[in-house]
């Protein structure tokens, strides 16, 4: 798995802002912070999730016998398929079916035991693979907290893209609040309160990955998601 200081011996598959995914031998991959952070709670929590039903890759011994690796190291299976986001722009999904399929899994999520929040649910933390979309990136994942926050994180975040490098993040985000609505008499009500959407602009803010001009756009988004969330469902053709 890796070299005698740790390092992995797969090549760089992909780089987030606070991690990077090795691959490694036998279909499986290597996640390591850069700071050096732990991941070991975040291997127990897929593996909890796995044994739940939930959709979350499947967490692999580590290391192997062998194998050299840092002790936070996470290995996963490795998964295939594109993020939710690269099938919307490659034209193999629709935004209204991203926005209802993002509802669902957080629907779902919440409906587990403990209340189990992911607070980072959005398009490209959503692989399409051959047995649906499996979520990956729990690093921000809580226990014990209102589900409307979540849902708050995900429309602010697709608001703030739609008004960055992806406009189709808007139809995603009229999909997603329609479909997180209360079924019944109360589908004119917003999924989560005007305090849950203040949370979450806190919490995206306070991101220290986020630059000033990131952090200005939270204010627009959130403006954006109160206007949309307050006014009447659009009933896109979207099913969760």
């Amino acid at each position: 798995m890796g070299t005698e200081n740790g390092a992995p011996a797969g090549p760089l598959l992909a780089s987030g802002r606070t991690a990077d995914v090795y691959a490694l031998p036998g279909g499986r991959v290597l996640r390591r912070y850069r700071n050096g952070r732990d991941a070991g709670p975040e291997a127990r929590l897929l593996l909890r999730l796995g044994r739940l039903g939930y959709p979350v890759p499947r967490v692999h011994p580590h290391p192997e016998p062998g194998e050299a690796g840092l002790p936070g190291d996470l290995v996963m299976e490795r998964l295939h398929g594109p993020t939710l986001l690269r099938a919307v722009l490659d034209g193999s999904e629709s935004p209204a079916r991203t926005g209802a399929t993002l509802a669902r899994l957080l629907d779902q999520l919440h409906a587990l035991p403990g209340g189990l929040v992911h607070l980072d649910l959005h398009p490209e933390n959503v692989l399409r693979t051959a047995r649906g979309p499996v979520v990956i990136d729990w690093c921000n994942a809580r226990e014990g907290r209102p589900p409307g926050r979540d849902r708050a994180v995900s429309a602010l975040i697709l608001a703030e893209t739609a008004s960055g490098p992806y406009p189709v993040a808007g139809p995603m985000l009229t999909a997603l609040l329609d479909a997180l609505r209360p079924a019944g008499d109360g589908g004119d009500q917003p999924p989560f309160t005007e305090a849950e959407l203040t949370w979450a602009g806190d919490l995206r803010r306070a991101n220290p990955t986020l630059d000033a001009a990131e952090r200005r756009a939270v204010d627009l988004a959130l403006e954006r998601v109160a206007e949309q969330a307050a006014s009447p469902p659009k009933r896109t053709t979207g099913d969760r």
